[in-house]
């Protein structure tokens, strides 16, 4: 074999080597995203055991995410819906949630009334503003605004995001990233990604954006917490 062939394959088997390292050490880096799902009742009871007849230690309510590390080998019903039970760390408690009352999908958390109420008082806001902006550039041909009508105001999914992504939440995510070493006044979108919950990530790619229509403060929030 001639010396530039072994030169060739000593080359090819350096570059695969450092290809294997560079994916060893992506996969190492990653966090392990969190498989939840969601309350999809007004309220929803832990309990100590696995049963109807349990002690209730407390309760979750609609859109609060948890994760199920075990489930029952045995089923209950309840309002003829059959499932089994979820064991779960939530809000500071250890106990089992009947999950015939979860989805992993995230609950609406508005009525129809409300979002109705939600959705005429953002068209008359906006109304408001354009009428404003035409009488702002009647009176000065060189006036501009660089925001849009409609731009921070409130809509029904602003609001609904505002209700799912509770304190407990919050501070869930702030233990998360600690543990994986974030120092970020607010984490970065890994993080939200890896917690796994659909309020809280849509609250992430809100902020900072140029229209911000919540009243949640993700920068306030999490700074509460030190």
């Amino acid at each position: 074999m001639s010396l530039n062939k072994i030169a060739v394959m000593i080359g090819i088997f350096l570059l695969c080597m450092v290809s294997v390292s560079k994916v060893s050490l992506d996969a190492k880096n990653q966090i392990k995203k969190q498989s939840r799902v969601y309350v999809t009742v007004s309220a929803l009871k832990i309990r100590k055991e696995p049963n109807l007849e349990a002690t209730a230690i407390g309760k979750l309510l609609k859109g609060d995410s948890f994760v199920v590390f075990e489930e029952s080998e045995t089923t209950s019903e309840v309002e003829g819906i059959q499932a089994k039970w979820g064991r779960v760390f939530v809000k500071g408690m250890k106990g089992w949630v009947f999950l015939g009352f979860t989805s992993p999908i995230a609950p609406e958390l508005l009525t129809d009334k409300e979002i109705e109420r939600i959705t005429k008082k953002y068209e008359r806001d906006v109304k408001e503003c354009e009428r404003k902006e035409e009488e702002a550039m009647a009176a000065d041909p060189e006036y501009q605004n660089c925001s849009s009508c409609g731009c921070n105001l409130q809509t029904s999914q602003s609001v609904n995001i505002d209700r799912g992504c509770t304190p407990y939440k919050i501070k869930e995510i702030a233990e998360l990233a600690k543990k994986n070493g974030s120092t970020l006044n607010v984490p970065d979108r890994e993080i939200f990604e890896a917690y796994g919950d659909e309020y809280c990530l849509n609250a992430s790619k809100e902020y900072g954006g140029d229209c911000y229509g919540m009243k949640l403060n993700l920068y306030k929030s999490f700074k509460d917490l030190d």
